[in-house]
């Protein structure tokens, strides 16, 4: 012994001094006497590729000759130094008391574990590096051509540099639409970078929430995904995923348990694994039925799942793990993506695609009349009139080739101002601003609780109808207390109740005494999740056992000898299900003589007794139904869960674990004694009611879906909100509803009915199946669903979705945390699985996480997607604004004046501010209550609203209108010298051309007057156009009936942080742009008129408002 010790604590030192101390450690004798060793197994008796070669083999036989090569499980588990009964060793205390052979106990060896086998991770996904973000952000037709005609513009600018009539500082231009085209690149890439980031931060919190329950050092603890090693004991019952690859060391009390592999082989029937005939389980399978023990032999990149999703990457699927980011077997999960496209995106690209055809024919108009009356003044007006356009011509071919030069810049500046115009008009801002909305929302709905594991689902939510609710847990707290017990005929006290109840519960429960984690992955049943000290399981477990302690103080102690699955005592356990409603327990009461539990609902357990425990618990008598019923129908009119307690005595030699039984559970759980009945109270959550009341001023319909009793969900239902106080549920205990004819009859308030009428009501009895037309009748008024099933929830969904009632589509949210919820919340339109108390098969079936199981978190969802709308709204207010005065405002002048007001740096900073900056300012602003006040966004609905054709209409009006006024008359308002002096007739027909040398010469002069020094007259029109978009760009942050646009402006720091970092910019680009910007300083009785006009567009803005809000309250 003292040999082995030295042993292990020399390994445990080495281990501690690096990796390659455990590699060299490895390099001893391996087990199973094979000398040698290399650095891949660091010591182990088997190496990853071998592991991989096992998951790799024919199914069946294939796989379980493999294991038969490798000495069977055990001597694989030996060679993972891993073990059977404790899983790995975690301490070296642990390994020495264990008292096994150091070479085969791990003492700390993480470390050499990943090194030798991998990580539970798999490559991640390539992220797009800021480089090619930027050549992504250059991959645009209308930036090619403006860096091309910059490029040019300069060239020839400095080619030509050294003639003596040149411009000095012309080479500007050129310059600073490479400048602004790259400015406006940057800032496109960094919003990219900033959006991929979140989403990567987003996806990694998806995916690190993830636990699953493991057996280390012969304690169970709950393990991260991703910390899941090759030799861990992993624990997995019905709704779990298997985390990795592994070898079924035991199935427990079941014979065999229910895999679904479709992810991997693409069948979509379910498999049935044994530890004998099909002992492998496949990372990313879905357990269905039972439970079972398995041991991980493959992790990460080298499980099959971990291979697929390297491939689908890209990457090489036999690349060393432990490099990525994401846990295997998710291949069939949701991740966000920057790069999904929604509903709302698409229809925003196809507005955009109409809106930039309707700018390139602008921008074609714009280049082509400029061009055109430059060409006109030269060669056909008055300052050539008498010349010999013949000796012109004969000089250009002469060799001037100067002048003809600078000719050719003055039409490319009419082609860059084309082209600018169609970048301003193009509005590639609007896909953007529905990411940066939805990446924001994402985000803070962290904070509500909400985690979005599909971009699409924030969105749709803003148009959800109906929500399909669980009580339990959702609108509930989830913290059962047992409140009131009956036998015997009469109720009892706490204290008055006998161990025997105590035992019934203590010996058919599925919850399992285990210091676990928060936040870990349910057992398989409904409402699991944590409570009280070292307990895992279903909260109605939890709370039974909470209960049977109070009884018997002495229960915690017998559980952990005799209470918990797979530790012998109970022989076999058939787990409560949607469809049987009970739990089922056979139990080794005393040296072979087995005892049988049954605990469940009234209706499912009460006909298989016979008979029932007097008060005293000393005998038997013939149980009273009636007297049941009544008591049962009692309490869940009050709201409470009844469940009854029943056991039988098993005869002698009689084999619990046949097959058939399942088959003919009659013979098995027939002739049971009642025990006692007990009710559980489940508290409504306090802000339920008002979250409900919340959901219906939004105009969304709440229904509750239960597997409760009708009398039980009718009282939560009334104590919510959902069914009126005055309702009146059925008198008999658990029958439909009201005899009402289909469609006929319902109460205003809505009706509650259970599973099994709802399916009479929607089934055609000729054809036996469901009518849609008698659906259409049932499902309006429907408001409570009892008794009901996982596929009544399924058909509720589907059907409501392919209603056509009204022109109107239905649009369905659910929430659901059983596995068998799985299909209805795929089905969904937005499908909620609770975070806490979800199953995995639930989780990677739905849309958004409720972290906190609550369904306010869920309104909050309602209330994020519909800001999201209304953000797109606020950014293409304002963005169509900007659009139609500047694209209006270039083509009249153009056609009028000569040329554009606007140059083309100016208008690719407005074609900045108004996508990128504003984008981001109009999409970050928070929901305000108001927004659960209006009706459900429809799919159908137009994106631009009658309201915002009105105030687009009014604020391009208001601005095409002050820059008609500045054109023409600025220069006389302001009495300074006019810009419009290159093209009127007079002035140019006044420039003095003498002393012009020849033909020539004259041309350079006319050109000069075209691109000569920057104006104030331009620069008051630039600066007020500009300032009248930050005044509307306020404007657009109310897009309703609103009158306050400032109402939580300060709350919103981003769009504070924009503005005045829009108001900074352009304030130095007037008084500092020079020649790059073409602007001069304004003095301040300037800068106060141009800020005069500009807030003239609030004023506007108010009275359309109301004038708007006048006539739909004349036409309501």
């Amino acid at each position: 012994m003292r040999r082995r010790t030295r042993r292990v604590t020399t390994r445990a030192s080495s281990r501690a001094t690096g990796a390659g101390a455990s590699t060299r450690a490895g390099t001893g004798k391996k087990h199973g006497g094979s000398e040698g060793g290399d650095e891949g197994t660091a010591g182990f008796g088997v190496d990853a590729a071998t592991l991989r070669e096992l998951c790799e083999a024919t199914p069946g036989e294939g796989r379980v000759a493999r294991i038969r090569d490798l000495g069977g499980l055990d001597e694989l588990a030996r060679a993972l130094r891993s073990n059977l009964r404790d899983g790995l060793a975690v301490t070296f205390d642990d390994a020495h008391a264990r008292g096994e052979d150091a070479a085969v106990v791990v003492v700390d060896d993480r470390d050499a574990r990943i090194d030798a086998f991998g990580a539970n991770v798999v490559p991640s996904r390539d992220v797009a590096t800021f480089t090619e973000l930027l050549l992504r952000a250059l991959d645009d037709d209308t930036l090619k051509i403006l860096v091309a005609c910059g490029a040019l513009s300069l060239t020839l600018e400095l080619g030509f540099a050294s003639s003596s009539n040149h411009n000095p500082t012309a080479w500007i231009d050129g310059a600073a639409i490479l400048a602004a085209v790259a400015v406006v690149s940057l800032v496109t890439a960094l919003n990219d970078a900033q959006k991929q980031a979140q989403f990567e931060r987003l996806n990694a919190c998806a995916e690190g929430g993830c636990r699953v329950r493991a057996r280390r050092g012969g304690e169970e603890t709950a393990v991260a995904i991703a910390d899941v090693l090759v030799g861990d004991l992993l624990l997995l019952d019905a709704g779990d995923v298997a985390p990795a690859d592994c070898v079924i060391v035991s199935t427990g009390d079941c014979v065999e348990v229910a895999v679904d592999e479709s992810h991997l082989t693409g069948e979509s029937d379910d498999v049935r694994k044994t530890s004998a005939g099909a002992p492998v389980l496949l990372g990313g399978s879905k357990v269905l039925e039972g439970q079972c023990e398995a041991l991980a032999i493959a992790v990460g990149a080298n499980s099959q799942a971990g291979l697929v999703t390297a491939m689908v990457r890209g990457q090489d699927g036999k690349s060393a793990p432990g490099v990525g980011k994401s846990a295997p077997g998710d291949a069939s999960r949701r991740s966000l993506s920057a790069d999904d496209k929604t509903v709302l995106q698409g229809k925003l690209e196809t507005l955009a695609l109409a809106i930039g055809r309707v700018g390139f024919y602008a921008g074609a108009f714009v280049a082509l009349t400029m061009s055109a009356s430059y060409t006109q003044r030269l060669f056909l007006g008055g300052v050539f009139a008498e010349g010999a356009v013949g000796g012109a011509v004969w000089g250009a071919v002469a060799g001037s080739s100067p002048q003809w030069a600078q000719i050719a810049e003055q039409y490319l500046r009419f082609i860059i101002t084309g082209v600018t115009v169609v970048v301003v008009a193009v509005p590639e801002g609007l896909p953007l601003a529905v990411t940066l909305a939805l990446t924001f929302s994402v985000r803070r709905m962290l904070d509500d609780n909400n985690l979005v594991r599909y971009l699409g689902a924030c969105e749709t939510m803003g148009g959800a109808t109906t929500i399909l609710t669980d009580k339990t847990g959702t609108l509930t707290r989830n913290e059962m207390r047992v409140r009131r017990a009956w036998a015997g005929g009469r109720e009892f006290r706490f204290d008055e109740l006998w161990s025997g109840l105590a035992d019934a519960i203590r010996c058919n429960s599925t919850a399992r005494d285990t210091a676990l984690g928060t936040g870990t992955a349910g057992d398989g049943t409904a409402g699991s999740g944590t409570a009280g000290s070292g307990r895992f399981g279903s909260r109605t477990e939890l709370a039974l056992l909470d209960f049977a302690e109070v009884l018997d103080p002495s229960l915690p102690g017998t559980r952990r000898t005799f209470g918990c699955p797979f530790d012998g005592g109970v022989e076999r356990i058939v787990p409560f299900t949607s469809e049987r409603r009970r739990t089922s327990s056979s139990f080794d009461h005393s040296f072979g003589h087995f005892r049988q539990y049954v605990k469940g609902a009234v209706l499912d357990v009460l006909p298989l007794c016979s008979h029932a425990l007097d008060s005293d618990g000393s005998g038997v008598r013939a149980v009273d139904v009636e007297a049941v019923e009544a008591v049962a129908k009692a309490w869940a009119s009050a709201g409470l869960r009844v469940l009854l307690v029943a056991r039988k005595e098993c005869p002698p030699g009689f084999d619990c674990k046949r097959r058939d039984l399942e088959e003919s559970e009659s013979g098995w759980e027939g002739g049971l004694t009642l025990v006692a009945a007990v009710a559980m109270e489940d508290p409504l959550r306090d802000e339920v009611p008002a979250s409900i009341a919340r959901c219906a001023d939004a105009g969304i319909v709440v229904r509750m879906v239960t597997g409760d009793s009708l009398a039980t969900a009718t009282s939560v239902a009334k104590k919510c909100g959902i069914l009126p106080l005055d309702y009146h549920h059925p008198s008999s205990f658990d029958s439909g509803y009201e005899d009402v004819d289909d469609g006929v009859g319902f109460e205003d308030g809505g009706v509650a009915m259970d599973g099994e009428t709802f399916r009479e009501r929607i089934t055609d009895p000729a054809s036996g199946e469901i009518s849609q037309t008698r659906f259409d009748a049932v499902w309006p008024n429907l408001r409570v669903l009892a008794r009901s099933s996982p596929s009544d929830k399924f058909a509720l969904v589907t059907g409501i979705k392919a209603s056509r009632r009204s022109r109107r589509r239905e649009v369905v949210a659910v929430t659901g945390d059983g596995t068998n919820d799985a299909p209805a919340l795929r089905a969904a339109d937005v499908g909620f699985a609770m975070g806490v108390a979800g199953t995995a098969i639930a989780r990677d079936a739905s849309d958004i996480l409720l972290l906190d199981d609550d369904f306010s978190s869920a309104v909050a969802a309602v209330k994020w997607g519909r800001n999201v709308y209304v953000s797109v709204q606020k950014f293409l207010q304002f963005q169509l604004t900007v659009n139609v005065s500047a694209v209006t405002t270039a083509c009249v002048c153009a056609l009028c004046v000569g040329e554009s007001p606007l140059t083309a740096v100016q208008m690719l900073w407005l074609n900045l501010m108004m996508d990128s900056l504003a984008g981001l300012a109009l999409a970050t602003d928070y929901p305000g209550e108001d927004l659960l006040s209006k009706p459900p966004i429809s799919s159908d609905e137009p994106i631009v609203s009658h309201r915002m054709r009105w105030n687009i209409a009014a604020q391009a009006g208001y601005q095409l209108a002050a820059m008609g006024t500045l054109v023409w008359f600025g220069d006389a308002i302001f009495d300074v010298p006019s810009a419009r002096g290159a093209i009127d007739p007079e002035p140019w027909n006044r420039w003095d051309f003498a002393g012009a040398a020849d033909y020539f010469d004259l041309i350079d002069a006319a050109s000069r007057v075209s691109r000569d020094a920057p104006t104030v007259h331009y620069t008051l029109v630039f600066n007020a156009f500009v300032l009248m978009q930050l005044a509307n760009q306020v404007n657009c942050r109310a897009v309703d009936g609103r009158y306050d646009v400032l109402a939580g402006v300060t709350g919103n720091r981003i769009f504070c942080a924009i503005f005045c970092a829009e108001i900074a910019m352009q304030v130095a680009i007037v008084q500092l742009g020079g020649e790059v910007f073409h602007t001069r300083p304004l003095d301040g009785g300037q800068w106060g008129a141009c800020v005069g006009i500009a807030l003239g567009s609030l004023p506007l803005r108010a009275g359309v408002t109301w004038w708007l809000n006048r006539r739909e309250t004349r036409e309501a």
